[in-house]
Parts: C-alpha cells; structure tokens; sequence
C-alpha cells in the first residue's frame, strides 16, 4: 500500500501515526505528494489534490483521514481506535467531533498564514485565532473526560494532531515561553520515503516507547508534551494557543 502525505499535513499526520500504531510500517509505503502546485503528477494519483490518500494493493485508492485511519486499524482484523460500545460511543463521537473542528479551524489558520503578507485575509486570520480561544477554552474543561486518559484512542489522536500542526506550529512558541522543551525525549533522526518525519511522529514514537503515560500526545517543532505534563506544569491549553 501507498500513503500520500506531504510533511506538514495534521491530517495526513494522523494517518502516519496510525501506521506506527499498528505496527505497519512493512505494508505501507509513505510517500510524499507535492500538492498546491500546477501540474503535480500527484493529481493524476488523487485528482482531489488532497492528503492522506491511501491506495491500496489492488489500486483502490482512499481519501479523508477518518476513513484512512479507521482501514488501517481494522486491517488485522482487531481494531483498537473504534468507539467503545454503548452510550459511551456519542461521548466519543462528541469529543472526536470537537477536536476536529479545533484541527480544522487551526488547519485554516495555519495556511493563511503561510501565505505572502499581502494576500493574508486579516478577517480570516480574526476568526480563526478567535475560534481557537473559544475552542482551547472549551477543551480546558474536557481534559478531566475519562476518554482523555487511557489507552492512545481517536479524540486523542485529533486532538494532538490539531496541537502539533507543523514545524513552527502555532503551539510551539507559546509552549516554550512558558519553559517546556522536551528535546530529551528525542533519539536521532527518522526519514521516511527520503524525506525528513517531523518532530511530532519521531515525538509520538519516542514517548510511546517510553510509555506515552497513556495520554494525548501534543507535539510542535522540538516540543513534546502529554496532558499529564501539561497539568503538572498548570500550562492551560488556551496558553499554548494565545
């Protein structure tokens, strides 16, 4: 199989993420996709333009990181990132719900900002940076959610992804003000397909191997923090995004 990324993509993030969970790194060949640009020879691969786009062994292709991720999980057959059963399974849903739409809105952000000065929309960049303190004010009081603990699960995978958006992310700066640098949790370099993971796969990796402490993984440039670090060190989530 073939995952179409481009390194800076919080949503193919979660599918390459997915592929460590799961153990597949063997089945599943990343590569990276040139999108954004006139022409690519990506778009004949996925006329949608779009990351992560899996296709399969048997040529089918798959778009949208939900479906990705969900394929990936179940291809052995025990799938570990469902929802639970019963009511418990809206909680979930809710809570997945509400951390894409953070990811979304910071997705959008991210890339106005990318953009040259003089083509930035300032009322795009007000509304995003204002739906971002309303939404890091209401994850504030989700922390303490059972679903936010545990076991690596979808809400969590969202929710880190959302934080850790791109080299430089929109978190990075404020996580350093306020003191927290986890370098030392890294270990050497990780390339894949000759291009270079950033740091919040080789992070995700590396604080999985040493435990993860069971909580979100919450990655940008160099920094790496899980919940309970976040909590011991009282940083707010909304500090990290103001």
């Amino acid at each position: 199989m073939k995952l179409y990324v481009t390194p800076g993509s919080p949503y193919a993030r979660m599918a390459r993420i997915m592929v460590i969970e799961k153990g597949l790194q063997d089945r599943v060949e990343v590569l990276a996709a040139q999108t954004r640009v006139a022409d690519s020879p990506y778009y004949r691969i996925n006329p949608s333009g779009r990351v992560p786009y899996l296709v399969l062994d048997d040529g089918v292709g798959l778009e949208e990181s939900a479906v990705i991720c969900a394929y990936l999980d179940h291809l052995d057959g025990s799938p570990r990132f469902d929802p639970p059963a019963g009511a418990a399974a809206w909680q979930a849903r809710r809570l997945e719900a509400l951390a894409r739409s953070m990811l979304d809105g910071l997705a959008v952000w991210g890339r106005e900002l990318a953009r040259p000065e003089n083509e930035r929309s300032p009322t795009a960049l007000q509304h995003e940076a204002g739906r971002s303190r309303r939404m890091a004010d209401l994850w504030e009081k989700e922390l303490d959610h059972p679903l936010m603990g545990g076991p690596l699960n979808m809400v969590q995978l969202t929710l880190g992804c959302a934080l850790g958006l791109g080299a430089g992310g929109l978190a990075a700066y404020a996580l350093q003000l306020h003191g927290l640098d986890m370098r030392h949790f890294y270990a050497g370099d990780v390339t894949v397909s000759g291009f270079a993971v950033e740091p919040i796969i080789h992070a995700h990796v590396t604080a999985r191997r040493l435990g993860g402490l069971g909580a979100v993984v919450f990655g940008a440039t160099v920094v790496v923090a899980l919940v309970p670090l976040l909590q011991l060190r009282r940083i707010r989530i909304a500090d990290v995004l103001r």
